[in-house]
């Protein structure tokens, strides 16, 4: 299993440039239908715009991707915005520019510029996210254990989801793949045998994207 960065919620960014009204769209989504509805609902909001480009990148191994100048210069528009989602190495996202033209010309790099920087500025105030491989396990133990582990496992990254009280403990615990192998023998030490565990598989987990704003 491959992690990936993505955008974790919908985004919206607005810049004045040459008196050119700039509205970035930013949304996390799943599929190329996903991305039409989005555009979809923009093109209904706003039906006054100038132009509405967009850029889309979608999936793994390969990722799939599309984008569209929407009558600016070729060039101008779709592709700096995918550009931008390049260089983050961002998937399963959808960006979409509204422009209403303010009566200035930016040619053709003053175009570029404008549709690239805008999304990059959009995103640096998004919520942008990596999912991670993590293995989730249960592990059941006795209540006299319970503090024992809690403070081993704060010096480690693993992350609780739950806790289940019974007749024993019961903690649903995530844990980084790549630390996956060492998990098991060393919770059996560190419980002398005490812990039943049971590995639930393997799965990605959302989390803030390091150094990410």
């Amino acid at each position: 299993m491959t992690g990936y960065d993505s955008i974790g919620s919908a985004h919206v960014y607005t810049e004045l440039i040459q008196k050119s009204k700039f509205i970035v769209y930013l949304a996390p989504v799943q599929s190329a239908e996903d991305a039409r509805d989005m555009l979809a609902a923009l093109r209904k909001e706003h039906y006054t715009a100038t132009h509405i480009c967009s850029a889309t990148r979608l999936g793994q191994h390969p990722v799939r991707e599309q984008s569209s100048d929407d009558g600016e210069p070729a060039g101008t528009a779709g592709r700096p915005m995918l550009h931008v989602l390049q260089q983050q190495g961002l998937t399963d996202i959808a960006a979409a520019i509204v422009r209403y033209f303010g009566g200035i010309k930016l040619g053709a790099g003053g175009l570029i510029r404008a549709y690239g920087g805008t999304l990059a500025r959009a995103l640096e105030s998004a919520s942008l996210i990596r999912y991670t491989p993590h293995h989730r396990y249960l592990v059941r133990i006795p209540y006299d254990l319970l503090g024992r582990l809690e403070n081993d496992w704060q010096q480690r990254p693993y992350r609780v989801a739950d806790r289940a009280f019974a007749a024993d403990v019961t903690l649903t615990v995530d844990v980084p793949s790549v630390l996956a192998a060492d998990f098991v023998p060393a919770l059996t030490d560190l419980t002398a045998a005490r812990s039943v565990i049971t590995d639930e598989g393997e799965h990605l987990l959302a989390l803030p994207r390091p150094n990410a704003k």
